[in-house]
Protein backbone atom coordinates (compact mmCIF):
# COMPACT_ATOMS: atom_id res chain seq x y z
CA UNK A 1 0.00 0.00 0.00
CA UNK A 2 1.46 3.40 -0.94
CA UNK A 3 2.33 5.83 1.81
CA UNK A 4 -0.17 8.64 2.56
CA UNK A 5 2.24 11.08 0.90
CA UNK A 6 2.43 9.10 -2.33
CA UNK A 7 -1.34 8.56 -2.20
CA UNK A 8 -1.80 12.33 -1.92
CA UNK A 9 0.29 13.10 -4.98
CA UNK A 10 -1.15 10.21 -7.01
CA UNK A 11 -4.65 11.55 -6.28
CA UNK A 12 -3.69 15.11 -7.21
CA UNK A 13 -2.07 13.98 -10.46
CA UNK A 14 -5.16 12.00 -11.47
CA UNK A 15 -7.58 14.77 -10.46
CA UNK A 16 -5.65 17.49 -12.28
CA UNK A 17 -4.17 15.67 -15.25
CA UNK A 18 -4.52 18.82 -17.37
CA UNK A 19 -2.07 20.75 -15.14
CA UNK A 20 1.19 21.38 -17.00
CA UNK A 21 3.68 20.75 -14.16
CA UNK A 22 2.81 19.57 -10.67
CA UNK A 23 6.41 20.06 -9.49
CA UNK A 24 6.47 23.70 -10.56
CA UNK A 25 3.10 24.37 -8.94
CA UNK A 26 4.21 22.60 -5.76
CA UNK A 27 7.46 24.56 -5.66
CA UNK A 28 5.53 27.79 -5.94
CA UNK A 29 2.95 27.14 -3.21
CA UNK A 30 5.55 25.74 -0.76
CA UNK A 31 8.24 28.29 -1.69
CA UNK A 32 10.81 25.57 -2.37
CA UNK A 33 13.00 24.64 -5.34
CA UNK A 34 11.82 22.38 -8.17
CA UNK A 35 14.28 19.68 -7.05
CA UNK A 36 12.83 19.80 -3.54
CA UNK A 37 9.34 19.54 -4.99
CA UNK A 38 10.33 16.48 -7.05
CA UNK A 39 11.76 14.78 -3.93
CA UNK A 40 8.47 15.31 -2.09
CA UNK A 41 6.43 13.99 -5.04
CA UNK A 42 8.62 10.86 -5.20
CA UNK A 43 8.41 10.39 -1.42
CA UNK A 44 12.15 10.88 -0.88
CA UNK A 45 11.54 13.88 1.38
CA UNK A 46 8.73 13.70 3.92
CA UNK A 47 6.12 16.44 3.96
CA UNK A 48 5.68 18.40 7.14
CA UNK A 49 2.17 18.66 8.54
CA UNK A 50 2.10 22.32 7.56
CA UNK A 51 3.13 21.48 3.97
CA UNK A 52 0.48 18.77 3.73
CA UNK A 53 -2.12 21.27 4.95
CA UNK A 54 -1.04 23.90 2.39
CA UNK A 55 -1.14 21.33 -0.44
CA UNK A 56 -4.57 19.98 0.53
CA UNK A 57 -5.99 23.48 0.84
CA UNK A 58 -4.54 24.55 -2.52
CA UNK A 59 -5.88 21.50 -4.40
CA UNK A 60 -9.11 21.31 -2.40
CA UNK A 61 -8.24 17.78 -1.23
CA UNK A 62 -9.48 16.60 2.20
CA UNK A 63 -6.57 15.88 4.51
CA UNK A 64 -8.67 13.24 6.26
CA UNK A 65 -8.85 11.19 3.05
CA UNK A 66 -5.21 10.24 3.58
CA UNK A 67 -6.03 8.41 6.80
CA UNK A 68 -6.19 4.63 6.40
CA UNK A 69 -9.79 3.48 6.71
CA UNK A 70 -11.19 6.80 5.43
CA UNK A 71 -11.73 5.49 1.88
CA UNK A 72 -15.35 6.60 1.94
CA UNK A 73 -14.32 10.23 2.37
CA UNK A 74 -14.58 11.57 -1.18
CA UNK A 75 -13.34 14.83 -2.66
CA UNK A 76 -14.90 16.30 -5.81
CA UNK A 77 -13.79 18.85 -8.34
CA UNK A 78 -16.68 21.16 -9.26
CA UNK A 79 -17.42 22.45 -12.76
CA UNK A 80 -19.89 25.10 -11.71
CA UNK A 81 -21.86 27.71 -13.62
CA UNK A 82 -22.58 31.20 -12.34
CA UNK A 83 -24.96 33.90 -13.56
CA UNK A 84 -22.25 35.31 -15.83
CA UNK A 85 -22.27 34.21 -19.46
CA UNK A 86 -18.48 33.76 -19.41
CA UNK A 87 -18.86 30.86 -16.97
CA UNK A 88 -20.34 28.82 -19.84
CA UNK A 89 -17.13 29.39 -21.79
CA UNK A 90 -15.14 28.00 -18.88
CA UNK A 91 -17.60 25.12 -18.38
CA UNK A 92 -17.32 23.94 -21.97
CA UNK A 93 -13.56 24.48 -22.05
CA UNK A 94 -13.23 22.20 -19.00
CA UNK A 95 -15.32 19.57 -20.80
CA UNK A 96 -13.00 19.84 -23.80
CA UNK A 97 -9.89 19.52 -21.63
CA UNK A 98 -11.26 16.43 -19.88
CA UNK A 99 -12.23 14.57 -23.07
CA UNK A 100 -9.00 15.61 -24.76
CA UNK A 101 -7.03 14.18 -21.84
CA UNK A 102 -9.07 10.96 -21.95
CA UNK A 103 -8.46 10.17 -25.63
CA UNK A 104 -4.71 10.55 -25.17
CA UNK A 105 -4.73 7.39 -23.04
CA UNK A 106 -4.84 3.84 -24.39
CA UNK A 107 -8.25 2.21 -24.82
CA UNK A 108 -10.40 4.92 -23.23
CA UNK A 109 -14.02 4.02 -22.56
CA UNK A 110 -17.12 5.85 -21.34
CA UNK A 111 -20.24 4.49 -19.68
CA UNK A 112 -22.97 7.13 -19.70
CA UNK A 113 -26.24 6.75 -17.78
CA UNK A 114 -28.32 9.43 -19.48
CA UNK A 115 -31.14 11.12 -17.64
CA UNK A 116 -31.00 13.71 -20.44
CA UNK A 117 -29.67 13.37 -23.99
CA UNK A 118 -25.86 13.40 -23.66
CA UNK A 119 -24.69 16.97 -24.11
CA UNK A 120 -22.01 16.01 -26.62
CA UNK A 121 -24.58 15.29 -29.33
CA UNK A 122 -25.98 18.82 -29.18
CA UNK A 123 -22.69 20.27 -30.37
CA UNK A 124 -23.34 18.97 -33.87
CA UNK A 125 -26.75 20.65 -34.10
CA UNK A 126 -26.34 24.37 -33.63
CA UNK A 127 -29.95 25.50 -33.21
CA UNK A 128 -30.71 22.82 -30.63
CA UNK A 129 -27.43 23.54 -28.83
CA UNK A 130 -28.14 27.26 -28.69
CA UNK A 131 -31.66 26.63 -27.43
CA UNK A 132 -30.34 24.39 -24.64
CA UNK A 133 -27.76 27.02 -23.69
CA UNK A 134 -30.43 29.71 -23.74
CA UNK A 135 -32.66 27.61 -21.49
CA UNK A 136 -29.86 26.82 -19.02
CA UNK A 137 -28.68 30.43 -18.88
CA UNK A 138 -32.14 31.97 -18.60
CA UNK A 139 -34.18 29.48 -16.59
CA UNK A 140 -31.54 27.86 -14.40
CA UNK A 141 -28.62 30.26 -13.98
CA UNK A 142 -30.42 33.62 -14.32
CA UNK A 143 -27.71 35.12 -16.52
CA UNK A 144 -28.02 38.85 -16.07
CA UNK A 145 -28.28 39.99 -19.71
CA UNK A 146 -31.06 37.53 -20.74
CA UNK A 147 -34.22 38.41 -18.71
CA UNK A 148 -36.16 40.02 -21.56
CA UNK A 149 -34.65 38.22 -24.54
CA UNK A 150 -36.40 35.62 -26.67
CA UNK A 151 -34.63 32.79 -28.44
CA UNK A 152 -32.81 33.39 -31.73
CA UNK A 153 -30.71 30.75 -33.51
CA UNK A 154 -27.77 33.16 -33.93
CA UNK A 155 -27.78 34.63 -30.43
CA UNK A 156 -24.46 33.19 -29.23
CA UNK A 157 -20.84 33.77 -30.16
CA UNK A 158 -19.32 31.50 -32.86
CA UNK A 159 -16.85 30.42 -30.13
CA UNK A 160 -19.38 27.74 -29.23
CA UNK A 161 -19.48 26.47 -32.82
CA UNK A 162 -15.71 25.98 -32.90
CA UNK A 163 -15.24 24.44 -29.47
CA UNK A 164 -18.48 22.46 -29.85
CA UNK A 165 -17.26 20.88 -33.10
CA UNK A 166 -14.07 19.81 -31.31
CA UNK A 167 -16.04 18.32 -28.41
CA UNK A 168 -18.38 16.42 -30.72
CA UNK A 169 -15.50 14.85 -32.65
CA UNK A 170 -13.51 14.01 -29.52
CA UNK A 171 -16.50 12.29 -27.91
CA UNK A 172 -16.92 10.19 -31.02
CA UNK A 173 -13.33 8.97 -30.71
CA UNK A 174 -14.08 7.16 -27.44
CA UNK A 175 -15.73 3.74 -27.21
CA UNK A 176 -19.00 4.36 -25.38
CA UNK A 177 -21.86 2.56 -23.70
CA UNK A 178 -24.98 4.68 -23.17
CA UNK A 179 -27.96 3.78 -21.02
CA UNK A 180 -31.21 5.55 -21.90
CA UNK A 181 -34.79 5.38 -20.71
CA UNK A 182 -37.94 6.52 -22.46
CA UNK A 183 -37.71 9.61 -20.26
CA UNK A 184 -34.24 10.60 -21.50
CA UNK A 185 -35.74 12.83 -24.19
CA UNK A 186 -38.50 14.28 -22.01
CA UNK A 187 -36.50 16.99 -20.26
CA UNK A 188 -35.56 18.53 -23.62
CA UNK A 189 -39.17 18.32 -24.83
CA UNK A 190 -40.42 19.90 -21.60
CA UNK A 191 -37.90 22.73 -21.91
CA UNK A 192 -38.96 23.50 -25.48
CA UNK A 193 -42.65 23.39 -24.57
CA UNK A 194 -42.17 25.60 -21.51
CA UNK A 195 -40.27 28.28 -23.42
CA UNK A 196 -42.85 28.23 -26.22
CA UNK A 197 -45.71 28.63 -23.71
CA UNK A 198 -43.81 31.33 -21.83
CA UNK A 199 -43.23 33.35 -25.01
CA UNK A 200 -39.45 32.93 -25.03
CA UNK A 201 -39.65 31.21 -28.41
CA UNK A 202 -41.64 33.69 -30.48
CA UNK A 203 -41.04 32.53 -34.06
CA UNK A 204 -42.61 29.35 -35.43
CA UNK A 205 -39.64 28.97 -37.77
CA UNK A 206 -37.24 28.97 -34.82
CA UNK A 207 -39.37 26.37 -33.04
CA UNK A 208 -39.34 24.14 -36.13
CA UNK A 209 -35.56 24.47 -36.47
CA UNK A 210 -35.14 23.25 -32.89
CA UNK A 211 -37.39 20.25 -33.57
CA UNK A 212 -35.59 19.44 -36.82
CA UNK A 213 -32.33 19.27 -34.90
CA UNK A 214 -33.93 17.09 -32.24
CA UNK A 215 -35.19 14.66 -34.90
CA UNK A 216 -31.67 14.65 -36.41
CA UNK A 217 -30.10 13.76 -33.04
CA UNK A 218 -32.48 10.79 -32.71
CA UNK A 219 -31.71 9.69 -36.27
CA UNK A 220 -27.97 9.78 -35.56
CA UNK A 221 -28.24 7.78 -32.35
CA UNK A 222 -30.52 5.25 -34.04
CA UNK A 223 -27.96 4.87 -36.83
CA UNK A 224 -25.21 4.31 -34.26
CA UNK A 225 -27.41 1.69 -32.60
CA UNK A 226 -27.91 -0.12 -35.90
CA UNK A 227 -24.21 -0.15 -36.81
CA UNK A 228 -22.77 -0.56 -33.31
CA UNK A 229 -20.33 2.25 -34.11
CA UNK A 230 -20.11 5.94 -33.34
CA UNK A 231 -20.89 8.00 -36.43
CA UNK A 232 -19.52 11.47 -37.12
CA UNK A 233 -22.46 11.79 -39.51
CA UNK A 234 -24.47 9.52 -41.76
CA UNK A 235 -22.25 6.84 -43.35
CA UNK A 236 -19.03 8.25 -41.80
CA UNK A 237 -17.95 6.06 -38.88
CA UNK A 238 -15.38 6.99 -36.26
CA UNK A 239 -14.53 3.31 -35.92
CA UNK A 240 -15.28 3.34 -32.20
CA UNK A 241 -17.75 0.86 -30.70
CA UNK A 242 -21.13 2.08 -29.49
CA UNK A 243 -23.59 0.21 -27.28
CA UNK A 244 -27.05 1.46 -26.35
CA UNK A 245 -29.10 -0.05 -23.55
CA UNK A 246 -32.68 0.84 -22.68
CA UNK A 247 -33.57 0.73 -19.00
CA UNK A 248 -37.01 0.50 -17.49
CA UNK A 249 -35.56 1.79 -14.22
CA UNK A 250 -35.34 5.50 -13.49
CA UNK A 251 -31.76 6.80 -13.77
CA UNK A 252 -32.23 9.92 -11.64
CA UNK A 253 -29.18 11.90 -12.74
CA UNK A 254 -26.62 11.98 -15.53
CA UNK A 255 -23.80 9.71 -14.39
CA UNK A 256 -20.59 9.13 -16.36
CA UNK A 257 -17.73 6.73 -15.75
CA UNK A 258 -14.73 7.49 -17.97
CA UNK A 259 -11.99 4.85 -17.85
CA UNK A 260 -8.42 5.09 -19.09
CA UNK A 261 -5.31 2.97 -18.46
CA UNK A 262 -4.74 4.14 -14.91
CA UNK A 263 -7.78 5.99 -13.62
CA UNK A 264 -11.55 5.92 -13.45
CA UNK A 265 -13.14 9.37 -13.63
CA UNK A 266 -16.68 9.74 -12.25
CA UNK A 267 -18.94 12.63 -13.24
CA UNK A 268 -22.33 13.45 -11.73
CA UNK A 269 -24.69 16.25 -12.63
CA UNK A 270 -26.32 18.32 -9.90
CA UNK A 271 -28.53 21.41 -9.79
CA UNK A 272 -29.66 20.59 -13.36
CA UNK A 273 -26.45 21.37 -15.23
CA UNK A 274 -23.48 21.71 -12.89
CA UNK A 275 -21.04 18.80 -12.63
CA UNK A 276 -18.91 17.26 -9.92
CA UNK A 277 -16.12 14.82 -10.72
CA UNK A 278 -13.75 12.58 -8.79
CA UNK A 279 -11.21 9.82 -9.29
CA UNK A 280 -11.68 8.43 -5.78
CA UNK A 281 -11.44 4.61 -5.96
CA UNK A 282 -14.15 4.01 -3.38
CA UNK A 283 -16.59 6.20 -5.29
CA UNK A 284 -15.52 4.73 -8.64
CA UNK A 285 -16.19 1.22 -7.33
CA UNK A 286 -19.65 2.25 -6.16
CA UNK A 287 -20.42 3.97 -9.46
CA UNK A 288 -19.15 1.06 -11.57
CA UNK A 289 -21.18 -1.40 -9.52
CA UNK A 290 -24.34 0.72 -9.92
CA UNK A 291 -23.81 1.09 -13.67
CA UNK A 292 -23.19 -2.63 -14.15
CA UNK A 293 -26.32 -3.43 -12.18
CA UNK A 294 -28.29 -0.97 -14.31
CA UNK A 295 -26.93 -2.55 -17.50
CA UNK A 296 -27.81 -6.06 -16.26
CA UNK A 297 -31.44 -4.96 -15.91
CA UNK A 298 -31.54 -3.17 -19.27
CA UNK A 299 -32.12 -4.30 -22.84
CA UNK A 300 -29.32 -4.04 -25.40
CA UNK A 301 -30.75 -2.53 -28.61
CA UNK A 302 -27.55 -1.77 -30.53
CA UNK A 303 -26.78 -4.22 -33.36
CA UNK A 304 -29.26 -6.71 -31.86
CA UNK A 305 -32.87 -6.32 -30.71
CA UNK A 306 -34.08 -4.83 -33.99
CA UNK A 307 -37.75 -4.89 -32.96
CA UNK A 308 -37.08 -3.25 -29.59
CA UNK A 309 -34.82 -0.67 -31.22
CA UNK A 310 -37.49 0.25 -33.77
CA UNK A 311 -40.15 0.58 -31.09
CA UNK A 312 -37.90 2.64 -28.81
CA UNK A 313 -36.98 5.24 -31.43
CA UNK A 314 -40.51 5.24 -32.79
CA UNK A 315 -41.76 6.20 -29.32
CA UNK A 316 -39.13 8.94 -28.98
CA UNK A 317 -40.06 10.41 -32.35
CA UNK A 318 -43.75 10.23 -31.45
CA UNK A 319 -42.99 12.35 -28.37
CA UNK A 320 -41.47 15.02 -30.63
CA UNK A 321 -44.44 14.71 -33.01
CA UNK A 322 -46.80 15.31 -30.09
CA UNK A 323 -45.00 18.54 -29.18
CA UNK A 324 -45.15 19.69 -32.80
CA UNK A 325 -48.91 19.04 -32.96
CA UNK A 326 -49.42 20.91 -29.69
CA UNK A 327 -47.78 24.02 -31.10
CA UNK A 328 -49.34 23.79 -34.56
CA UNK A 329 -52.82 23.62 -33.00
CA UNK A 330 -52.18 27.05 -31.51
CA UNK A 331 -51.28 28.69 -34.81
Amino acid sequence: MPSPQLKLFDSIKSMFSNRTSLSEELAQILSISSDSAYRRIRGETALTLEEAFIICKHFNYPLGALVEGASNLVTFDVNELSNERESFDNYIQTMLDDVNSLIKSNNPQIIYAAEDIPLYYFFKYRTLLYFKMFYWMKAIQNVSDLPFQSFKPNMFDPFYDKIGTQLYHLYHQVETTEIWTRETIQSTISEIKFFWDAGFITELDHFMQILDDLYAVLDLIKLQSETGEKMFKSHISSGKKFKLYVSELMIGTNSILAVDDNTRHCYLSYNTFNTIKTTNNYFANQTESWLNNLISKSSLISEVGEKQRHQFFRDLNLSVDKLKRYVMEQI
